[in-house]
């Protein structure tokens, strides 16, 4: 999907929301971006980072617990 396009409901991406925006753990030295949909409003990084930029924006120790669901 282009940059261009909400990751959530495919609508196009307006005006800059945030830029020149810092991990707050400082693992990457990269400034994110991000544009503020147009249909639904939300924050999407733009551009899209690739897989390593992705990867390279968490600590090496990093990791998701996973929450047990009540039925």
């Amino acid at each position: 999907m282009p940059s261009g396009f909400c990751l959530y409901c495919d609508g196009e991406l307006g005006k800059a929301l945030f830029t020149g925006v810092r991990d707050r753990l400082g693992v990457s030295e990269k400034l994110w971006n991000f544009r503020q949909c147009k249909s639904c409003g939300s924050a999407i990084l733009s551009p899209m980072p690739s897989l390593d930029e992705l990867l390279s924006a968490y600590p090496s120790n990093y990791h998701v617990d996973e929450i047990q669901r009540s039925h």
